[in-house]
Formats: structure tokens, sequence, C-alpha cells
């Protein structure tokens, strides 16, 4: 049996053991623990950038919509500006420039009225090109061009028997009177003459084709 002596050197092995055991393990935790709080941390710092960007995703749509609402009114403005006036030019102003026209149409060998009329032509020009800052603009037409119902109106039909080179089927044979344009809308389509080829003559024309 071993003596006390040995018994306590024994004694004293074991519990060496024991607390570097303890100690490793002690160790071991410290570094698993502090590798979770890294990872936690990377964590934390990949939600923080995560959440800093859907903030600024959200302040850029925040601020689209802004500006798309702003540009929405903007337009809504212009449209309002253009047409403020669209009543008053039609119904009071557009007549006017019709009766100007009319009236400078009129033949006269009488120098005296000649002279008039150039006064008056003069006096028509400058209304119109002060109305052009409004919007409204004069829509012309030509003779011999094919007819455009979206800005012309024929109130005239001139019927021909077979085409030649200045007559033909659905072309303006004369212009009466000038349209009139407000920015992009027509308030007064061109008064035009057009050529219209008999029925059966365009029956027989098509047959050809």
């Amino acid at each position: 049996m071993p003596d006390k002596k040995e018994k306590k050197v024994q004694e004293n092995i074991s519990e060496q053991a024991t607390e570097q055991e303890t100690k490793v393990v002690k160790e071991k935790s410290i570094e698993e623990l502090t590798k979770e709080n890294q990872d936690l941390l990377n964590q934390v710092a990949d939600l923080q950038k995560t959440l800093t960007k859907l903030k600024d995703e959200q302040k850029k749509l925040i601020l689209a919509t802004k500006v798309n609402t702003l540009k929405e009114q903007e337009l809504r403005n212009e449209d309002f500006r253009k047409y403020a006036n669209q009543k008053v030019i039609k119904e009071t102003i557009l007549p006017l420039l019709l009766e100007f026209e009319r009236a400078l149409k009129f033949k006269t060998d009488n120098k005296d009225v000649q002279n008039f009329l150039i006064g008056f032509k003069y006096i028509f020009d400058n209304f119109k090109n002060n109305l052009k800052s409004e919007g409204l603009v004069a829509i012309t037409e030509t003779i011999g061009n094919q007819f455009d119902s979206t800005k012309a109106n024929a109130i005239e039909q001139i019927e021909i028997l077979a085409e030649t080179k200045e007559q033909k089927d659905n072309t303006i044979a004369e212009v009466l009177l000038t349209g009139y344009q407000l920015n992009d809308w027509v308030i007064s389509p061109v008064q035009v003459k057009i050529y219209k080829l008999k029925t059966n003559n365009k029956e027989i024309k098509e047959e050809n084709k």
C-alpha cells in the first residue's frame, strides 16, 4: 500500500490534471463564444446594411413618386393653359377671322376699294401673327392634294366621269376658306371642294387595278 506521502503526490497530480482539463475547457468555451459573438456581429452588420439599402430604396421611391406627381401636374397645367381660351377663340375670334378672309376674297376694279383691301389685309395678317402666341395657327391645303377629313371639310363634291392629270378621285378641286388649329386641335377645318369619280366609273377603275 502506498504510504501517505505517495498518496499525497498522487492527489496533487490528479488535482493538477483536473485543473488543466478545466482550463482547456474554459479556453475552448471562450473561443467558441468569441466566434459566436463575431458571427452575431457580422449578422448585425449585414442586417444594418440591408436596412440602410431598404431605406435608400424607399427614399428613392418616395422621391420618384414626388417627381412624377410634379411632372403630371405640370402637364395638366400646360394643357389647361393651352385650352383655357379655347371657347373664346372658337366662338368669338374665329368667326371674325373667317369674315376677314371672306372680305379679302372680294374682287373689284375700284382702286379705292383695292387700296382699302391692302390695308385690311395688313391688319388681318398682324392679327393672325398675334394669335400665334396663343397657339392658333392657320391650316392650309393645296389643290390636287388628297382630301384629308381630319383637317378639311368637303362642302361640295364635283362629279367627274374619268380621272385626268388635274382631276383625280377624292382630291381637292378648290380651297374656299382657310382652316384653323388651336395647338394640336383642329377647331375649324379647311373648307374645300373635292373631285368625286362617278360611282359606275369608280367600280370599273377598281376592276382594272
